[in-house]
């Protein structure tokens, strides 16, 4: 639409024009960044137009669907003794990012902590590399492993150098295929790092803690994209109110104060 316009002639209802018709191919979320590095490259050749004139399409925030606290416990089960054992409950009990599982190394784990400090993440060429760093300082962390999770580090066989053996899309078809036998919806690695949040949420977990769990700098992206309001979490505090309202009118102790205009 607009490539052969001499940026000279480009106007607003030519910008808007571009933006429609790339509105059929692309994401809302996708047009908003294709107009933000158009708009700057025109500003920096000094190409100043109206550009609140043009209309983008407006960028849905979408939830997505995380396991309830019924469905976690029946992952942990459906998993145990699978090839996805370890990288699935160590997303649903620590909450990592898919690409700290892939790059965790049996030396960061020495029977307490597992010392997060690594990813394993796409090169240019779509070829999976290993790199010692992480997206963020606050990325860097040591988390402590008990429970379930230690239980099944420490009995698992150590045939490679990675904790996890299977490449990412491995781990995600094979966890999807058990979800698919066992009636689960087909849950993304990501969704069981939200729902991890959601449980520190409906734990009480102050945000400093939380945030060094998730590894974020700030409670922002904690609290704007990770945590979520399980609907059975909401309907026990709505209960618990109504019954802590109904036993404060039915108080005994004050009926006898209470002066009415009743005859």
């Amino acid at each position: 639409q607009i490539e052969k316009i001499k940026i000279c002639d480009l106007t607003e209802k030519s910008l808007q024009q571009w933006v429609n018709a790339n509105a059929a191919n692309y994401s809302a979320k996708s047009l908003k960044n294709q107009f933000g590095l158009v708009t700057s490259a025109l500003k920096q050749e000094k190409i100043y137009l109206d550009y609140n004139k043009v209309l983008l399409p407006k960028v849905e925030s979408k939830e997505p669907i995380i396991p309830n606290e019924q469905q976690i416990g029946q992952i942990l089960r459906i998993v145990d003794g699978t090839s996805v054992e370890i990288p699935v409950t160590i997303a649903v009990t620590l909450g990592l990012r898919q690409s700290e599982i892939a790059g965790l190394k049996w030396s960061d784990y020495n029977g307490e902590y597992l010392d997060i400090h690594a990813v394993k993440v796409p090169d240019k060429n779509c070829k999976l590399v290993y790199k010692n760093t992480t997206k963020s300082k606050a990325s860097k962390r040591k988390l402590e492993v008990e429970g379930i999770l230690k239980e099944r580090l420490d009995r698992a066989e150590r045939k490679s150098e990675f904790i996890s053996m299977l490449l990412p899309e491995s781990v995600i078809q094979t966890f999807h295929s058990l979800c698919d036998k066992n009636g689960l919806p087909r849950f993304t690695m990501h969704a069981l790092r939200h729902a991890y949040a959601s449980e520190m949420l409906a734990m009480g977990v102050p945000d400093k803690y939380a945030m060094q769990r998730m590894g974020h700098s700030t409670p922002n992206m904690l609290k704007k994209v990770y945590q979520h309001l399980y609907e059975d979490k909401q309907k026990e505090i709505s209960k618990a109110m109504s019954d802590k309202y109904s036993n404060l009118a039915n108080d005994n102790n004050d009926q006898n104060n209470i002066q009415t205009d009743k005859q």
